[in-house]
């Protein structure tokens, strides 16, 4: 049984259980929260939204966030069992030996470490993916469904799943394999040398995420010419935004969920539109929300962020030094060779505590950023439709209209409705 393994497990591996659970704890602590304030029948709209959200959207809202709360514990009951299991009964040595078995019956035994470590990585990553297949499956065709936000078909569903477990395969193994190697070449000063690795690798998935990836999944038309693309171009002249393109995805066939985004990086400048916002929205609100987007864009927010997960992403490496050749760690999780691949990934487990408390810094970051865009529209002249704008989008995607404190601190990244409302400032709507 498996509790049985556990009580005779110790040292780093008991270390990396206890480590793990307790983070669960923390993690389930603040999922119940949220999901007591959404059955609460005492808590009740902030004053401020009150006048704008009927209590039968208030109701729908609450039936939403309690049906994703208990779908969230449930997932995350299972993928901390998952982990145990792996973790108890030694799966991450056998898989790197199956790797190994893969590639000699592909007569590819003499490939090195390089190769079994793409191998291993492509295989631990297409079963996370199908493992995690019943849930997506749930959350889309059951909860989405319900609440009338699910648009996909089984047979798009299927297709986008094919479609993402190939590019994960495609795109990892270029950059594992890299990666290796840049550590192995960096020696004792490599750390650097893979922050500035991983600092690229960012900033080309940021350009070919709108370009190349997106467009895999989603049709992206040029805008309507008319009122409104005009009205854009003149937002976008006006900030000195050197817009090239402007887009309207097909974010329907999936999902009512609206959306909008600015990409600005490196000479790729386009505006993108789900067409769901368009027929959600008027054009004042429109445009409201593209000044928002473009506030990130003028205010540097892409590059703050990346800022900031290079720098953590540079203290977990100069940690990670210190148990790149550290055996005894590898010992105690079966592991009698010192695979770099390997190496980072039980680190990561130790690393785990760290890497959950900055996504507090992350978020706080992230939120900032938010209220700071919504500014920059009020400064435009769209303080008004912005504020119409968010509500209708509170009230469409039933999200972020009245969470827990700390859920919305370890969870949301965009601000309470209500405190986006009172930062843009007062208004009768």
């Amino acid at each position: 049984m498996l509790h049985e393994h556990i009580h005779h497990i110790g040292g780093y591996k008991g270390a990396v259980l206890g480590i793990s659970w307790a983070i669960y704890g923390i993690k389930t602590y603040v999922d119940l929260r949220q999901l007591r304030r959404l059955q609460d029948p005492k808590v009740t709209l902030p004053v401020s939204i009150k006048g704008h959200i009927s209590d039968d959207e208030y109701t729908k809202y609450q039936a939403y966030g309690k049906d994703r709360s208990r779908f969230g514990l449930v997932k995350g009951l299972f993928d901390q069992i998952v982990s145990t299991v792996t973790i108890v009964y030694d799966v991450l040595p056998k898989l790197w030996a199956y790797s190994g078995h893969v590639l000699a019956v592909a007569g590819l035994a003499s490939a090195g470490e390089l190769a079994q470590s793409v191998t291993f990585t492509s295989i631990a990553l297409t079963s996370s993916t199908i493992l995690g297949l019943g849930f997506a499956y749930y959350s889309t065709f059951v909860i989405e469904e319900k609440h009338g936000f699910n648009k996909q078909t089984k047979a798009l569903f299927a297709l986008d799943t094919i479609k993402s477990m190939v590019l994960t395969v495609v795109l990892s193994s270029p950059v594992i394999a890299a990666g290796i190697r840049v550590i192995e070449w960096g020696g004792k000063n490599f750390v650097l040398y893979a922050g500035a690795f991983v600092l690229a690798t960012q900033v080309t998935f940021v350009i070919l995420y709108p370009t190349v990836l997106s467009p895999i999944f989603n049709k992206f038309t040029p805008i309507e010419e008319g009122d409104l693309k005009t009205k854009i171009e003149t937002l976008a002249k006006r900030v000195d935004f050197p817009v090239q393109s402007i887009y309207v995805v097909d974010g329907s066939k999936r999902s009512s969920h609206s959306n909008a985004y600015v990409t600005g990086l490196l000479g790729v400048n386009r505006i993108v539109i789900y067409d769901t916002l368009i027929e959600q929205m008027n054009h004042q609100e429109i445009l409201a929300v593209v000044a928002h987007e473009l506030g990130h864009w003028k205010n540097n927010h892409i590059f703050r962020s990346l800022l900031v997960s290079q720098a953590q992403i540079l203290i977990s490496f100069w940690s990670f030094s210190h148990f790149l050749h550290f055996q005894p760690l590898y010992s105690a999780f079966g592991f009698y060779s010192q695979p770099t691949v390997i190496g980072f990934m039980l680190f990561s487990y130790l690393y785990e505590p760290i890497d959950f408390l900055s996504t507090l810094s992350i978020y706080r970051v992230g939120r900032y950023h938010e209220f700071d865009a919504d500014q920059f529209a009020k400064k435009l002249g769209y303080g008004e439709p912005l504020k119409s704008g968010l509500i209708k989008l509170g009230k469409k995607n039933l999200k972020n209209l009245n969470p827990d404190p700390v859920y919305s601190a370890f969870n949301i990244v965009h601000p309470p409705l209500a405190e986006r409302l009172a930062a843009i400032g007062k208004s009768n709507i």
